[in-house]
Formats: C-alpha cells, structure tokens, sequence
C-alpha cells in the first residue's frame, strides 16, 4: 500500500513538471487578456479590445504565486511597475498609459482619449513579464470617449494543465486505494 501511494506521489510530481501551465486567458464578452510563458521564465500578455466605444488605459494583474517579479513593457507611451505601491509583498503588476485630458471648447466640455490606449478593436502584446506563474486576477480600467471611467475585473476560470493532470492522476490513486481495500477485505 506504501509503496503504490509513493509510486502516485512521485507521478504526480514527475507529471506536473512535464506538463507547466504555458497559457492562460482571461476574457469577458469584450476584452481578453492572453499570458503566455515563453522560455528562461519570461512571458508576455496581450491585452485585446473588442469593446465598441471603451479604451484600455491601464490593466493589474494579480498573481499570488510570484512574490518576487520583473515588469516591464516596450509598448509606446506606456509604463509599468509592481504592486501593491505600499507595503505587502509585491505579488502583481500594473501597465498603464494617460488616459486622455479634458478638453474645452465652444462652451462645451470634451475628452480627448490619448492615442497610446487600446481602442476598440485593437490589441497590443508589449507587455512583459519575468515569471513561470501564471496570473490569477485581471483588472482592466476603461475610459470612453465622453471622458467616463470604469473597471472590470476577470478571475482565471480554468485551472492550469498541470493542476488538470494532479487531480486525474490524484482520482487514479483513491480508484485504486479502494480496489486495493476491496481486494483485501474479500479475501479476508
């Protein structure tokens, strides 16, 4: 019984390590944000936008399993850095632009939407990051043309190819800790 029970721990361990998670999407009906791992424990994610009339002017990204991480982005007019800003371990990052600026004229009040955001029906993929792990919790903050600000926030959905292959080969185990009990309370 030992032995089979160290025989499935050393599978499970030797299976997660083949299969590492290499992509994760976080969507919702009008934005998704692809992270892709890429080799030497860097990767990248793409922010794409299929909103009608809202720009992405920052994102977070949340990501518990990587205390200590590397950010940065070569998208134009874009900076980023880890969070939280203040205290605490520093477990995600942030990629933001300006989001526009007020504008007046004719007696009326306008936004200008600054250029370098991710406008309706475009996507970037110039944001880097330098970690395996992949993100939890995504947070996207919007502007639209009228100036209006909001966020919406995605929570990863689909556990990692490696978690899928832990819990199988953790359904294989009890599967056959119990034949292995049912074998040996008939013979007994």
């Amino acid at each position: 019984m030992r032995s089979l029970f160290a025989l499935a721990t050393v599978a499970i361990v030797l299976f997660s390590a083949v299969l590492p998670a290499s992509a994760s999407v976080v969507s919702g009906p009008e934005y998704q944000v692809i992270e892709s791992v890429g080799s030497g424990g860097t990767g990248h994610y793409t922010v794409i936008n299929n909103s009608d009339d809202e720009y992405i002017y920052a994102f977070s990204v949340t990501n518990p399993l990587a205390p200590s991480v590397k950010d940065w982005t070569t998208e134009k007019g874009w900076t980023a850095g880890k969070t939280p800003l203040l205290r605490g371990p520093k477990d995600g990052f942030w990629y933001g632009t300006l989001p526009g600026i007020p504008t007046f004229s004719h007696h009326h009040l306008g936004f200008f939407v600054n250029p370098e955001t991710i406008g309706p029906g475009e996507q970037s993929s110039n944001f880097f990051f330098g970690t395996d792990q992949l993100a939890s919790i995504v947070t996207l903050y919007l502007v639209d043309e009228d100036g209006k600000f909001s966020t919406t926030t995605f929570t990863a959905a689909v556990p990692e190819p490696s978690t899928w292959a832990m819990m199988i080969l953790g359904f294989v185990g009890l599967g056959l800790m119990t034949r292995y009990r049912r074998r040996t309370a008939l013979s007994a």
